[in-house]
């Protein structure tokens, strides 16, 4: 693949969506700071090291932590991260997918978010003992007979289901405050059954 040799200049096309010609080298430290959570070492800083492009519509902001780059595109952040982390002493079963849930909250794909949850329901479920086929409403109902659910949890869980059958069955599309609901509701779930126990 040919590389782009700097210097070089973005030409404008139909292709390009009206862009205009701008240096794709031209980023340049610029004096900027936010407070932001990164999503790498999880901690809530404060930047004042930053580059931006020709336009500075999109910012790079470099943690003083971890050092690690985050962009901002127009207002939004690349990669995105939730404070609802993987609890401790999940299985890998159902920590694979809540790790895949947070990956796709990383990259704004709410609606993933929520159809992942509602799966991870189901694993749960079979990972103690459940019938693999079964219905939703019949894993939420294993899951609170068999006192994996906290009490007074059920509406909660009916929401991670109902949320998750919309997801999957209509053309629903999920924003970041509905993910992060979600993530939390799953995770203080798997909390309630891998780290408050025995």
């Amino acid at each position: 693949m040919a590389r782009i040799k700097p210097g070089a200049q973005v030409k404008k096309d139909p292709q390009n969506f009206g862009i205009n010609t701008y240096n794709v080298y031209e980023w340049k430290r610029i004096d900027y700071a936010r407070n932001y959570l990164c999503p790498f070492c999880t901690k809530q800083i404060h930047s004042n090291k930053s580059f931006g492009d020709a336009n500075s519509s999109n910012i790079i902001q470099i943690c003083p932590n971890c050092r690690a780059p985050t962009l901002f595109s127009y207002g939004s952040q690349f990669p995105l991260f939730s404070e609802y982390t993987l609890p401790d002493n999940v299985p890998e079963l159902v920590a694979n997918l809540y790790k895949e849930a947070l990956a796709s909250f990383s990259v704004s794909s709410f609606t993933s978010v929520v159809m992942l949850c509602r799966k991870i329901l189901m694993n749960l479920s079979v990972e103690n003992g459940a019938k693999e086929g079964l219905a939703f409403t019949q894993y939420i109902d294993f899951l609170n007979e068999s006192g994996l659910i906290p009490p007074k949890g059920r509406p909660s869980v009916e929401k991670i289901r109902i949320m998750g059958n919309e997801a999957n069955h209509t053309i629903k599309i999920y924003t970041e405050d509905n993910a992060n609901t979600i993530l939390k509701l799953t995770k203080y779930l798997l909390v309630f059954n891998y780290e408050l126990t025995d």
